[in-house]
Order: structure tokens, then sequence, then C-alpha cells
């Protein structure tokens, strides 16, 4: 029982953590931003090139507004000056725990982090 009681504890602390990854194109670095534009349902009208990915995933106790703060703050970290949101999509996991599974969704947001051509 307290194994189950410790495993039920171990997959809710796995489940809670939002992830915020950056995956470079290129190795070019930039000096971290201040301000970051955010594209949604267009894409900018200036000449910019694209550097990077950005994906938050949604713990159980977030929501999107928070998920789009957390893709602004790295992507002012990693000096982008905007993000372009590309697509959220599910990711379904299960996870065994003493003879039963546990299982859901786990939403994912894409952005794709910019620099702006001169």
């Amino acid at each position: 029982m307290n194994r189950f009681i410790i495993l039920i504890v171990l997959i809710f602390g796995l489940i809670s953590c939002s992830t915020v990854t950056f995956q470079p194109f290129t190795n070019q670095k930039y000096a971290p931003t201040e301000k970051v534009d955010l594209y949604i349902d267009e894409k900018p009208s200036r000449e910019y090139i694209e550097f990077g990915r950005i994906i938050v995933g949604e713990d159980a106790f977030t929501g999107e507004k928070n998920m789009v703060k957390w893709a602004l703050e790295k992507a002012r970290k990693v000096g982008a000056d905007g993000l372009i949101w590309v697509k959220e999509e599910k990711k379904f996991y299960a996870i065994p725990a003493s003879g039963s599974v546990l299982a859901g969704d786990i939403k994912q947001i894409i952005f794709i982090a910019i620099k702006y051509k001169n």
C-alpha cells in the first residue's frame, strides 16, 4: 500500500511538471531581447529568419495563458524578436501503476522563434 501511494505521488509529480524546450535550427546565438511579438493567426509582415522551435508542454494544473507566457519568457532568453504559433497538439500518456494504468492527454504548443532581418 505504501508503495502504491509513493508511486501515485511520483506520477502526479511527473505530469504536473511543465516543460519549455528550445530546439535551435542553427548554431547562431543571439543576445536576450526585451520584447517578443506573438503571431497566432498571421505571419510577420517584416522579413525574418526562423532560428529555432519552442515547445511548451502543459502540466496538470496550467492553462494556455501560462503556456504562452512561458514560451515568451524562453523566447526573450534565446534572443527572439517574435514567436509564430505553429500548432497545438495533445500527447497521450499511459503509466502502469500497481495493477492499473494511469492515462491521459498532455497538451503541447509549438512555436517558431524568429529574428527580424534588418
